[in-house]
């Protein structure tokens, strides 16, 4: 289903526990979203959420050492 947000995801009734963390450019601009999903009640415990919210810091530097995209496109620096 598609709202004024863009498309939207409905989650699997499986899934007991879930984080969201976004990924920010360094001048705070969405990336994208790190959006995990785990079928146990109580996953992400704050230990685990520590090391995604680290993901989500180094992910945009990693990114951007990336070759240009088909269309010729990079990630700003």
């Amino acid at each position: 289903m598609a709202g004024r947000g863009g498309g939207y995801y409905e989650c699997d009734p499986k899934v007991k526990s879930e984080i969201c963390l976004p990924v920010l450019h360094s001048d705070d601009n969405v990336l994208g979203i790190i959006d995990a999903e785990s079928f146990a009640a109580g996953h992400f415990t704050p230990e685990r959420q520590v090391w995604l919210a680290a993901l989500a810091i180094v992910l945009p530097q990693l990114l951007i050492k990336l070759p240009p995209l088909e269309n010729g496109e990079t990630l700003p620096n």
